[in-house]
């Protein structure tokens, strides 16, 4: 989030990235404790939303790494837009079921939806 376009200072960089391996650590924390008393559904549906946004994460902590090493402008242009997609995996976990009730009712949802569409 500190990104501007230009290559951050090395210390100030190892910093952040700390700081967001601890929330994502905490995250993860959080997720784990959400699953208590979860049915089967439930717990992979969370897990799955847990797994996109770490995913998104790291990649973007990746490309950051990877960044003081390139000078291509193509790879300038990627740091937003993994950026995107973390805020994106973020957005999608808001939307995750938060009951065991509501997780099978979204499960039958999209197989309903597949069966529908194929027949």
């Amino acid at each position: 989030m500190l990104w501007s376009g230009e290559a951050p200072d090395i210390m100030a960089l190892e910093e952040n990235m700390g700081a967001y391996c601890n929330i994502l650590h905490g995250f993860l924390s959080f997720c784990h404790g959400s699953k208590v008393g979860a049915g089967p559904t439930l717990h992979a549906s969370i897990s799955a939303s847990a797994k996109q946004v770490v995913d998104c994460s790291i990649a973007l902590l990746r490309e950051a790494v990877c960044y003081h090493e390139s000078h291509d402008h193509v790879k300038r242009l990627s740091n937003p837009q993994l950026a995107g997609t973390v805020w994106e995996a973020c957005d999608a976990l808001k939307k995750t079921a938060t009951t065991n009730c509501t997780a099978v009712l979204r499960a039958m949802t999209q197989v309903a939806v597949s069966v529908k569409d194929i027949l």
